[in-house]
C-alpha cells in the first residue's frame, strides 16, 4: 500500500478523547508537550458516505519534535467514526496522519486499491488557510485508520509545524496555551 500511495513519514498521531480539558494533562505529560494550539475555524464541512453531516468538534494540537499530537473531542456524538471508536476502545490512538500535497491524487490511488473513505472534511480559517482531510479504512491492512491531510495557505502547500501554528496566531487562527 505505501509504495503505491507514496505516503511521506507519519506526521500526526490522532487521539479521540471524551473531554479534551480532562485529557490534556495526561497527554501533555506522556508526550512531554507543554504548548498546545487550539485552532479557530471560520468554516467546517464534513461528509460521511458523500453526505454532509454536522459535527461539533474540539481539536487541540501539540508537538513532540516534528510529530504532531492531535486530540479530538466530538461533542455532538454524530460521527459514527468517533462515537464507535470510543464505545469500542475508549479514549486512545484513532489514526495516523500523513501530510500530502494533493489529497485528490492520493484519494484516486486509494480508490484504485479498493480503500473506502470513512469520513472526510474541510476546515477554512479566516487567515486564508484550508485543511482538507480524509480517513481511509485501512484497519485490516495497517491496524489503524490512515488520515490523509492536505494543508494550504492562499492555495500553496504549507507544512503543519509548530512554527506554522505560531504563525497562525498572528492571523488569529489559533490560540496557544500551556499545560
Amino acid at each position: 500500500m505505501e509504495p503505491f500511495l507514496g505516503l511521506p513519514p507519519v506526521g500526526q498521531l490522532g487521539f479521540v478523547v471524551e473531554d479534551i480539558r480532562d485529557s490534556l494533562p495526561e497527554y501533555a505529560s506522556s508526550y512531554n508537550i507543554k504548548s498546545w494550539f487550539e485552532p479557530k475555524y471560520a468554516e467546517k464541512h464534513f461528509q460521511i458516505g458523500g453526505e454532509e453531516i454536522e459535527l461539533d468538534l474540539n481539536l487541540v494540537f501539540g508537538y513532540t519534535g516534528k510529530l504532531q499530537v492531535e486530540l479530538i473531542e466530538e461533542k455532538s456524538r454524530r460521527s459514527p467514526l468517533y462515537r464507535n471508536f470510543l464505545e469500542r476502545y475508549g479514549p486512545g490512538l484513532h489514526h495516523l496522519g500523513f501530510y500530502v500535497p494533493d489529497l485528490l491524487e492520493k484519494l484516486r490511488g486509494a480508490h484504485q486499491l479498493g480503500l473506502e473513505v470513512l469520513q472526510e472534511g474541510q476546515f477554512e480559517t479566516a487567515g486564508g488557510g484550508s485543511v482538507r482531510f480524509a480517513y481511509l479504512d485501512t484497519q485490516q491492512i495497517s491496524g489503524t485508520i490512515i488520515e490523509l491531510i492536505d494543508i494550504k495557505l492562499y492555495g500553496l502547500n504549507v507544512p503543519q509545524t509548530e512554527f506554522m501554528m505560531n504563525f497562525a496566531r498572528l492571523t488569529g487562527d489559533t490560540r496557544k496555551f500551556e499545560v
